[in-house]
Formats: structure tokens, C-alpha cells, sequence
């Protein structure tokens, strides 16, 4: 019967403690139940280091596996943009704005409009949130600053720009 290391580990401190209640004195019983404790103990202790080493190699395996992993994540991924880029520019050079087929369709979309501020300073203050002791423009502002540009709305400071378009696969 297999007895746990931290069952040993006291067998031994009750042992020891009955050894200085007896003055030092070890009784043939003593001697015999320390030396198959301390047996035992040291097995148990060598088994539970060789386990330990194993999973450091383990980790140290994982470790070398995450790297040898992103890094051929990083290689497809490059593979998906290169090809996602080669396909637009072909479907751009064909006049070619989407093609569809039973399981996906490929599609040049048109980027969203992107805000440009060209100088902050002479922006009107309806565009800035009140915080104390400054304005600041913040999310909600810049969509409304972007909406009135797009509405035609001359606003001096800021301009819509068109940046292009993407293609989606879906």
C-alpha cells in the first residue's frame, strides 16, 4: 500500500519527537519503523523529483511549440494578406466588383470615409465635450464633426477623406 508523502513526512516528525521524549534513546522499534519511514520517504521524494523534471521539460516543450506556432501563424497570415491583396488588385485592373459562388462570394467594397483633422484649433466648440479645464474632442464629436462634412457642411480645421477600398471574402 502506497502511503502519501505528507503522511511520511509526519510518521517521521512523530517518530523523532517519540526518540526525544526518550531522551535520545532509540528502541529497536524506533529504529525500525524510522529506517522504513525514511525508506519510504526518500522514494516517494525521488519519484516526486523526477516528476517535477519531467514537466519542466514538458513546459520547456510547450514553450518551443508556442514560438515554432506563432511563428507560422505570422507566415500565413502574410500568405492571406499577399493573396487578399493580389486578388483586389486583379479585380480592380478587370473592372471586376464582386464575383460570387455556391459556398462564398469575393467583393471590392468601398473603404468607410475617414476624418482628417487639419488643424484642432480652429474647429467650432460644438464639435468638443466640456471637460474642466480644456475641451476635448472625443468620439461622439468626431462623428458629428464627420456626418456635417459628409452633409456638405464646410467646417474649417477637418476634412472627409475617401481612403480607398478592401476587399471582402465572405
Amino acid at each position: 500500500m502506497s502511503i502519501q508523502l505528507y503522511k511520511l513526512a509526519e510518521e517521521l516528525i512523530r517518530i523523532l519527537s517519540e526518540v526525544e521524549d526518550a531522551e535520545g534513546v532509540l528502541t529497536d522499534d524506533l529504529e525500525g519503523r524510522l529506517d522504513a519511514c525514511a525508506l519510504d520517504f526518500k522514494a516517494k521524494v525521488e519519484n516526486i523529483g523526477k516528476l517535477v523534471l519531467s514537466l519542466s521539460s514538458n513546459s520547456d516543450a510547450i514553450d518551443h511549440e508556442i514560438t515554432r506556432l506563432k511563428h507560422r501563424k505570422t507566415i500565413t497570415d502574410n500568405l492571406q494578406k499577399r493573396l487578399m491583396d493580389y486578388l483586389k488588385f486583379q479585380m480592380q485592373r478587370t473592372d471586376t466588383a464582386k464575383i460570387e459562388f455556391p459556398a462564398f462570394s469575393v467583393t471590392v467594397c468601398k473603404n468607410p470615409t475617414s476624418l482628417k483633422i487639419l488643424d484642432e484649433g480652429k474647429l467650432p466648440t460644438m464639435y468638443f465635450t466640456v471637460v474642466p479645464q480644456h475641451l476635448e474632442l472625443d468620439k461622439a464629436g468626431r462623428e458629428r464633426l464627420k456626418d456635417d462634412l459628409k452633409k456638405g457642411i464646410d467646417v474649417n480645421g477637418a476634412a472627409v477623406l475617401e481612403t480607398g477600398t478592401h476587399l471582402r471574402v465572405k
